[in-house]
């Protein structure tokens, strides 16, 4: 259940990161209009989001490799992936 919980949270947060995008980009263009803020100066905002959304992605795929290493019972493979 350790490594199924620790999947299914990151998966989650990768899920919220996915809804976020369009009201982040929402308030990009706000920050455009109203601010007279670059669009390319606002894009890191874009790219933090879709970078959390890669590193969710990542992090969760790590619990199944660790899932799989934990029946495999070789503790030196286990010690490494902690």
């Amino acid at each position: 259940m350790f490594y199924f919980e620790r999947y299914d949270n990151h998966n989650k947060a990768e899920k919220h990161a996915q809804n976020l995008l369009p009201m982040i980009e929402s308030k990009m263009e706000l920050l455009h209009q109203h601010k007279n803020y670059p669009v390319q100066e606002l894009q890191f905002l874009h790219d933090a989001c879709v970078t959390v959304m890669q590193a969710r992605a990542v992090l969760k795929w790590t619990y199944a490799y660790g899932f799989y290493e934990m029946l495999k019972a070789k503790q030196s493979d286990k010690y490494l992936f902690e």
